[in-house]
């Protein structure tokens, strides 16, 4: 009966298909819904979603994955590409509840979700994410943790995170990237996933950099571990982590440096 109806092209029932939940979704047909809960499942956003949402036409393609009727569900709400900000929050808040189920779904609906992310943002460029939206989206837990690299005999954050199921994915305030990765991952997770340009931007990314705090307890645990007692590896990573850290210092101190003599010039010129 309801493929009869989304078959009518006079559109003599449209109203009523819009109005009532008559599209199964599930394999039983049980679960119903209205086209504008549906999502069309062979679009972009579609990946960030899954059959146990149950947001999918359920179906074959003769019944209702047909592309004729699945056009006709688009022309009647069904969503295609185009996520509210509310819904696309939504699917990263879902990750953490996925990982739950499985780690390899959740992270790929992470990779999906930032790709989704990377498209919106360049989309409705000039169009302005809500403040409360934005906020929400830096405290949600969607990023994968990396894992401890082979051979660094040192402390790592992330691992200490991942061993619990719900620490294998952090939110961006309570994480780094890579850039950042021997200045503080012996107390800090690092993100373990490519972030496009514009979702750093997004997510504030530029904002969270070490420390000398950080940076002092990386030297700090570098130095007390047995040098005696690491292979070649083991001694390159932690050499690596010491001229990153006073890389750092140097850095720090140039640019100390070259406020004070600008703040001094200024005073000159006053």
């Amino acid at each position: 009966m309801v493929l009869y109806t989304l078959d009518d092209k006079n559109g003599e029932f449209d109203s009523l298909i819009k109005k009532y939940a008559c599209i199964p979704v599930s394999p039983d047909g049980q679960t119903l819904k209205c086209p504008a809960q549906l999502i069309n499942p062979h679009k972009w956003a579609a990946l960030l979603f899954s059959p146990d949402d149950k947001r999918f036409p359920f179906g074959k393609e003769d019944t209702f994955l047909n592309g004729v009727r699945l056009a006709k569900l688009e022309q009647l709400g069904m969503l295609t590409d185009s996520l509210t900000w509310e819904e696309v929050l939504e699917r990263a808040e879902s990750i953490t509840i996925l990982n739950g189920l499985s780690y390899t779904s959740a992270l790929k609906r992470a990779k999906a979700l930032t790709a989704y992310l990377k498209r919106k943002l360049t989309s409705e460029k000039g169009n302005s994410v809500p403040v409360d939206i934005r906020n929400k989206f830096k405290m949600a837990r969607f990023l994968p943790v990396l894992q401890k690299p082979e051979k660094f005999p040192l402390p790592w954050k992330g691992d200490e995170l991942r061993s619990v199921t719900a620490g294998k994915f952090v939110s961006p305030v309570e994480s780094y990237l890579e850039s950042e990765k021997y200045l503080v991952c012996c107390t800090e997770p690092r993100v373990d996933m490519f972030i496009p340009e514009s979702v750093k931007t997004f997510l504030d990314f530029e904002k969270r950099q070490a420390t000398a705090v950080h940076v002092q307890r990386q030297l700090e645990a570098a130095s007390i571990v047995k040098i005696d007692t690491l292979d070649s590896l083991e001694l390159d990573r932690v050499e690596e982590l010491c001229l990153e850290a006073y890389r750092y210092f140097q850095r720090s101190l140039s640019n100390k440096t070259i406020h004070e003599r600008s703040e001094e010039h200024t005073s000159e010129l006053q």
